[in-house]
């Protein structure tokens, strides 16, 4: 959304504004399946998005719900810095992580708040401990 606004300068020169809104990306909306229905869950209530066999899903803290979008157009609709895509079926809120550590074969798991444990390669545990350390420098 943008916004023109026009004023008149000292010599009665009109001058003309252009003026952007920047939407906070955690106020974002996405509609989910619910049991009545389609209905809006906000980004920051999101803690992390999966692929389940042909299906994909939104997962709170406490819930999950179907959705129609797959992880690539998430990918293009989410704010980078917030969301980050840990491996092929899983992209993940960085505030709702909860800790990390080391597994096996060069992998990692990382908690999310909901204590639910997920895998992820190293390669993208580096890019992930950098968003994170980002997210905690600008609260």
């Amino acid at each position: 959304k943008a916004m023109i606004v026009a004023f008149i300068g000292i010599h009665g020169v009109v001058f003309l504004s252009h003026i952007k809104f920047v939407k906070n990306p955690l106020t974002q909306k996405i509609d989910v399946k619910g049991p009545l229905g389609e209905m809006p869950i906000t980004v920051n209530e999101i803690v992390y998005f999966e692929k389940k066999e042909r299906y994909y899903y939104v997962n709170s803290a406490d819930q999950s719900y179907k959705i129609n979008y797959n992880l690539s157009d998430l990918d293009k609709m989410l704010s980078n810095t917030h969301f980050f895509r840990i491996n092929r079926s899983v992209i993940v809120n960085v505030a709702a992580v909860e800790s990390y550590a080391r597994w096996e074969n060069e992998k990692y798991i990382v908690i999310l708040l909901n204590k639910k444990e997920l895998v992820v390669t190293r390669k993208r545990i580096v890019e992930l401990k950098k968003l994170i350390e980002n997210l905690k420098v600008s609260l």
